[in-house]
């Protein structure tokens, strides 16, 4: 009966559910799990802010050591060393080793986990989470683990080198707040995952529900209020309404940033559109990066000044305007940097 009460009072899985279970059923057996599941949605990005507010908020949490051994442990910087084969973990400010030297694979830590590989690695190796103790977190292994978001992380199973994982979104307790019957799935972005099922691909909302139909032949995550998604009759960009937002297709293109889309209508020549589907920089480029700090990577097809009979793909540092602001080195030949979309397979 107990147990019933609490699965249907915090059926909706926010703090404020779980807290007022907590004032409401101060009987109730589940009153831990309550604590702990405000704790947890409290402290999401392992951030000492997040932990000093938490303890300065619910001085009544009845596991208040943790919290502050938790808060402790986020002002370390912790950074992932290799010694020999294997990885360990060390202070980055004091080189002080943090945790021991063990692992086959490491990543850095988000929300206070980290994905790592143990140190028996063959072909079937999984990949697991552990905490700032060097811990298990999650008990669980998985064919493909990325880092947690906000409480979130995409991860796969079966056979992903071979193209055959399924993906889901598990929360930092293991569970899996979408189960993993995806064929691929992007991290979470502005509220919504990309997602496909063989050739169909839709969006989901942040618990997993259908927010948009499976009905795009590829889809992109939103970024600035927009989600790249591919039709029958091109690349266009649809809004949160599901709305189509620029009234034009394009061969291929890429997520916005800085208020601007490399796109392609020929696959040969890519330039930066905006948020209305207009020209902003010309479309006179073998390839196109995204904008990040102000600046985008380009690449021109030129003759060697060597050899005139033989191309170049010369790359270049442009601003938001297009103009030049630096001359990379060129890559030894001339087929270009290709624009990939980024793929969880």
């Amino acid at each position: 009966m107990q147990d019933s009460i609490y699965e249907l009072y915090t059926r909706d899985g926010r703090v404020e559910t779980y807290l007022g279970f907590v004032q409401e059923h101060k009987g109730n057996r589940n009153i831990f799990k309550a604590w702990d599941e405000v704790y947890n949605l409290s402290t999401l990005n392992d951030k000492f802010e997040e932990y000093e507010s938490f303890i300065a908020k619910y001085a009544s949490f009845p596991n208040m050591p943790l919290a502050k051994q938790d808060m402790q442990r986020a002002g370390v910087a912790y950074k992932v060393a290799k010694r020999g084969d294997y990885y360990g973990y060390i202070d980055a400010k004091t080189g002080e080793e943090l945790l021991p030297f063990k692992l086959a694979e490491a990543n850095e830590f988000s929300g206070g986990l980290a994905v790592v590989s143990g140190t028996i690695c063959d072909e079937n190796c999984g990949y697991y989470y552990i905490n700032k103790l060097g811990d298990t977190a999650i008990n669980k292994t998985f064919s493909f683990a990325a880092d947690f978001v906000n409480g979130r992380a995409v991860v796969g199973i079966g056979n992903c080198d071979e193209d055959s994982c399924k993906y889901g979104v598990i929360d930092r307790k293991g569970r899996y707040v979408i189960p993993p019957i995806y064929d691929e799935i992007s991290d979470l972005s502005e509220g919504f995952y990309a997602a496909g099922i063989e050739d169909d691909y839709g969006f989901l909302d942040e618990r997993g529900n259908i927010a948009f139909p499976f009905t795009y032949k590829y889809a992109l995550g939103f970024k600035e209020g927009f989600a790249a998604v591919k039709t029958d009759s091109g690349w266009t960009f649809v809004n949160k309404e599901n709305t189509q937002a620029i009234p034009r297709y394009f061969k291929d293109v890429r997520s916005f940033a800085a208020n601007l889309s490399a796109a392609t209508e020929n696959d040969s020549t890519w330039g930066f559109i905006d948020h209305w589907g207009k020209w902003v920089i010309p479309a006179k480029y073998e390839s196109a990066e995204d904008f990040e700090n102000g600046f985008a990577i380009v690449t021109l097809k030129e003759k060697d000044k060597k050899n005139k009979s033989l191309f170049v793909s010369q790359r270049y540092k442009i601003d938001a305007t297009g103009k030049v602001v630096e001359k990379l080195e060129a890559p030894k030949d001339a087929s270009g940097k290709k624009n990939v979309r980024r793929k969880k397979k």
